[in-house]
């Protein structure tokens, strides 16, 4: 009953604000795992008056209408902003990734495997989902850096705003002035609103880490075992992803 609510209410919205909706808007996608702190960097994105979007929207973006998909869900939270000029949304999961990044801004961010095994394990147990399994967690980490590499690789002719987690928290207005100025934007805020999906699982982080409103440095979970072995090859991977990304032209 309630998806067939959300689908006439967004044919209500569209119907009542067709400029808004079938008018053209340049595109920025931030590429991530979770618990990478992608939460907070999309609160900070979305928070500039020229952007709309600050959840992961959970559309495909290799399908036809995805981008209509976008709009109509941003008309129905009322996140369609009157100045939007960008349309945002963040892919964490390689199934939803674009064919190819043309069309797009596209922002990279990712976090050492340490912590963010930690946080996806402790996700898992928070919302009652299948990420409380670390081995789980480590394979879709380590999957997920490769799908990533695999994919700036073969299309090396679009330009990429590359940063880390742990530098968007220690170098935060360096951070954000480099994604602000490859955007075209005059600044982004490193405080933000908290809005109606904040903290909501599926929209981004469930944790009150988010309800901050501001970027903040958060404590891993040292109490969490991690496998030896797993860890290592995640190690491993996460310092090729480093090197090789740090080497490839169309990085800025």
């Amino acid at each position: 009953m309630m998806h067939i609510k959300r689908k006439l209410l967004k044919i209500i919205k569209i119907a009542l604000n067709p400029y808004r909706f079938f008018r053209s808007y340049q595109k920025i996608i931030l590429i991530s795992h979770m618990r990478s702190r992608s939460s907070v960097l999309s609160h900070v994105i979305g928070g500039n008056v020229n952007i709309s979007g600050y959840y992961e929207q959970h559309v495909d973006h290799k399908k036809y209408f995805f981008i209509q998909k976008i709009k109509s869900n941003l008309l129905v939270d009322n996140e369609l902003k009157s100045a939007t000029e960008y349309l945002y949304d963040k892919v964490l999961h390689s199934h939803s990734d674009p064919k190819n990044l043309d069309d797009y801004l596209v922002i990279v961010m990712v976090r050492e495997p340490r912590a963010t095994i930690r946080s996806i394990v402790v996700m898992g147990e928070k919302t009652g989902s299948e990420w409380c399994d670390s081995s789980l967690a480590f394979l879709y980490y380590i999957n997920r850096l490769s799908d990533i590499l695999a994919m700036l690789k073969a299309q090396p002719t679009v330009p990429f705003c590359f940063i880390t987690s742990e530098g968007f928290i220690e170098e935060t207005e360096q951070c954000l002035n480099k994604i602000a100025k490859y955007i075209g934007v005059d600044y982004l805020s490193p405080n933000y609103d908290l809005r109606e999906k904040t903290g909501t699982a599926g929209a981004g982080d469930p944790s009150n880490n988010i309800k901050a409103g501001q970027i903040i440095h958060t404590e891993s979970q040292e109490d969490i075992y991690l496998d030896e072995d797993l860890l290592e090859k995640a190690d491993n991977v996460y310092n090729d992803f480093i090197k090789q990304v740090g080497s490839l032209q169309n990085r800025m």
